[in-house]
């Protein structure tokens, strides 16, 4: 059987903010994942012939994204 601790329960938290000047021919943006840098894991596969991650699978700490468009 698998004797990884069972994981707690989480929140994951996003923002994402969109800026466009009404006269001008860009967009900014700005992203952030995991605001709170929740330490949160995700199971991986144990069904006893695949590697087992003795700590599960990571998901991303907090990260900040920014995005500029310009049309023309």
């Amino acid at each position: 059987g698998d004797t990884r601790a069972e994981l707690d329960d989480y929140i994951l938290t996003d923002v994402f903010l969109r800026w466009t000047p009404a006269t001008q021919p860009f967009e900014l943006g700005l992203s952030i994942r995991n605001i709170f840098n929740q330490d949160a894991r995700v199971p991986s596969i144990s069904n006893g012939s695949s590697v087992k991650l003795p700590n599960d699978l990571p998901i991303a700490k907090r990260s900040l994204f920014g995005e500029v468009r310009y049309q023309f």
